[in-house]
């Protein structure tokens, strides 16, 4: 009955109707952009990393179903480019609402640019899709065995099935009682009634001519035309290894080519899922690989391959029994303060709002001075050049070194005759402003702070004119920021709350100083943009790093998905180091995020506070603090190996009878 049932769907019209749609070309690019659409869900705010990782694996198995170069790179062009589109939907909000750009063409540019990413992963997953082909040289006709698409007529089948039905009734004319008309075709030994080798892992009993080996489909290695050649593709290498290093090669390209737009990595999308304890191991970039080798080994299961399934179960289980695991060592607390000025964009850097944002600053900053170890403003947090206060940074800097609170300060800096900085100065940790540590930003935002052939794009209308949008990149070698400590002890508490009594905080913090030692943090500072190179804030990191200071000014997001995906960007520069981050913005989100890449405490968007909290440093250095892209590196030059192997295999008989058991 169940044979019957099975042969009626088969044959129905709406059975071959669906099936010649899936497998319509116009299908196929449709489903890859729903793909990207779908998992676009897998990065923040909605964090939802299994669709990402079942859209990833069914883009796969769709691509392992096309047989030509030029559709594989147009469904994986559609792919990505949907998936960033959607990801990436808030650079809409900057062009109509600062480059004064129309609705029409601003989703234009942006569509442009998505496939601009694009189209490196596209490039090179056709290159791994060639990779993954072998021609097969011209045989005698029983030298080879493969299988036929039973869906296709082809020449000389008629004769070929007839030899194996009378093979069939000459084995069962022993059998008297052997009467089942449904049974499955003899394979293995008995089809062929002689040794010999297959080229290719067919199913044995056929042997192929020139028009049969069209369109056939075998397990693992599916043999088609080409052009005017035969080729063999070999499935599980293009799958497995091929393609992982393809887009993991992409991922690269993007982050370094035209200064990098490193926004869109797949493993950011794996942040709250048990994957992420591979991030102390490889960081964002081999989570990336490894999603895409669970996704690989998924769609082969979808063809019934499942002997690749236990790849992707020895991934998951991995990370459950890694989960948690601190390769660093906590240090005593101390005390931090983040202010959020929530200084509307629109009016940021118009002249009449300077002065009310500076007390706004200073408002919000007084109280904080003398209670705490470390107080941070955002990312130009101040629409000025320094130079321009530079009475007030010295009041401000004297004040808060005799109250021992130091203030980290986002402020811009001028260097005649036509430099300029984005920077930071640690106020408070020496009497003169001159001994402030300066920090200056090393990854700028393409036509954001730097414009790509200035003198003819500034013409062009007001999306090429941003506010402070000709800045020069800081040196890539820079100090991280030091902040001096005095020790606290039982005495010099004692000591703090008497003084306290008398309203003396000046004695308060001689007693401090006086006490002991004072000990030294050291922090790895990242402005905006710099938190999405992963190299950036790694290379700077080494065993003196107990931190991470992030500001920045994520008003230019608005309140679309940008500010939430830029902060779980944030938690993987966390986690990678496993070093806790203190990240300070203009309007949110503003967040302690501890070693292990967790929100602690976090302040709403769109909302002016104070966000205050008990800093716990690091000591140490993760595998990726320590190697960086070493473990990557020698994981994709393994899979490369793997990959050219399987791509020189040839089945035995044995072998090929076997991958039927595997695949019913």
């Amino acid at each position: 009955m169940l044979a019957q049932i099975t042969k009626w769907v088969h044959q129905s019209p709406l059975s071959a109707l669906l099936l010649k749609c899936i497998n319509a070309t116009w299908a196929q690019m449709i489903a890859a952009a729903l793909l990207g659409a779908v998992g676009t869900l897998g990065f923040a705010p909605y964090h939802q990393w299994v669709l990402l990782l079942i859209s990833l694996s069914f883009e796969i198995f769709l691509l392992t179903r096309l047989r030509c170069k030029k559709h594989v790179f147009c469904s994986l062009l559609i792919y990505f480019t949907a998936l960033n589109a959607l990801t990436l939907e808030w650079l809409n909000f900057v062009m109509t609402g600062f480059g004064q750009l129309p609705l029409i063409a601003s989703w234009l540019i942006e569509l442009l640019f998505s496939a601009y990413l694009a189209i490196f992963h596209a490039l090179l997953g056709t290159l791994a899709f060639s990779l993954a082909l072998k021609r097969l040289k011209p045989q005698a006709a029983n030298s080879t065995a493969v299988a036929p698409d039973p869906t296709v007529p082809v020449q000389g089948a008629e004769s070929t099935t007839n030899a194996a039905a009378t093979a069939a009734d000459a084995d069962t004319e022993d059998d008297e009682d052997y009467d089942d008309s449904d049974a499955l075709p003899q394979r293995g030994m008995a089809a062929l009634g002689e040794e010999r080798e297959l080229t290719g892992g067919a199913l044995p009993g056929w042997v192929p001519n020139s028009e049969q080996l069209s369109g056939v489909s075998i397990k693992g290695y599916p043999c088609f035309k080409l052009g005017q050649h035969e080729v063999r593709f070999y499935q599980n290498a293009f799958v497995l290894c091929f393609l992982p290093l393809a887009l993991i090669g992409a991922d690269f390209i993007i982050g370094w080519l035209f200064t990098g737009f490193p926004w869109m990595y797949l493993g950011y999308g794996l942040l709250d899922s048990p994957f992420s304890a591979y991030v102390p191991l490889v960081g964002v970039r081999g989570l990336s690989f490894i999603i895409l080798l669970c996704a690989g080994a998924l769609a082969l299961t979808v063809e019934r391959s499942y002997v690749y399934l236990p790849i992707a179960g020895v991934l998951f289980l991995g990370a459950l029994f890694t989960q948690g695991i601190s390769y660093v060592k906590e240090l005593p607390p101390i005390t931090m303060a983040g202010v959020q000025g929530n200084i509307a964009q629109a009016i940021k850097w118009d002249p009449r709002n300077t002065l009310p944002t500076i007390d706004k600053y200073l408002n919000l900053t007084t109280p904080l001075i003398g209670s705490n170890d470390l107080i941070i403003w955002p990312e130009s947090a101040l629409p000025v050049f320094i130079g321009q206060v530079e009475p007030l940074m010295a009041d401000l800097n004297r004040y808060s070194y005799e109250r021992h609170s130091p203030i980290l300060v986002g402020i811009q800096r001028y260097e005649p005759p036509r430099t300029s900085f984005n920077s930071i100065f640690m106020l408070g940790q020496a009497a003169e402003l001159a001994a402030a540590q300066v920090y200056d930003k090393r990854a700028l935002v393409p036509f954001g702070e730097v414009i790509p052939l200035e003198s003819q794009l500034r013409s062009l209308g007001p999306l090429f004119n941003f506010p402070m949008s000709s800045f020069t990149r800081g040196a890539y070698e820079q100090a991280q920021l030091q902040l001096t400590l005095a020790a606290k002890d039982n005495a010099a508490t004692s000591t703090a709350d008497s003084t306290k009594d008398t309203g003396s905080a000046e004695a308060t913090n001689s007693a401090n100083r006086a006490n002991d030692a004072s000990r030294t943090l050291n922090f790895v500072p990242a402005i905006c943009y710099e938190s999405i190179f992963p190299e950036l804030i790694a290379d700077m990191a080494d065993e003196s790093t107990n931190g991470i200071i992030m500001v920045s000014n994520d008003s230019w997001y608005g309140d679309t998905r940008g500010p939430a995906e830029h902060l779980a960007i944030a938690r993987i520069r966390a986690l990678e180091l496993q070093k806790p981050m203190m990240r300070v913005t203009n309007s949110g989100i503003t967040a302690y995020i501890d070693a292990q890449g967790h929100i602690v405490k976090r302040l709403p968007q769109n909302v002016d506070g104070v966000l205050q909290v008990d800093f716990v440093p690091t000591q140490g250095q993760t595998p990726y603090g320590r190697l960086g892209n070493l473990p990557l590196y020698a994981l994709l030059l393994l899979t490369a190996i793997v990959g050219w192997a399987l791509r020189r295999r040839t089945l035995t008989l044995e072998q090929a009878s076997l991958s039927t058991l595997i695949r019913p």
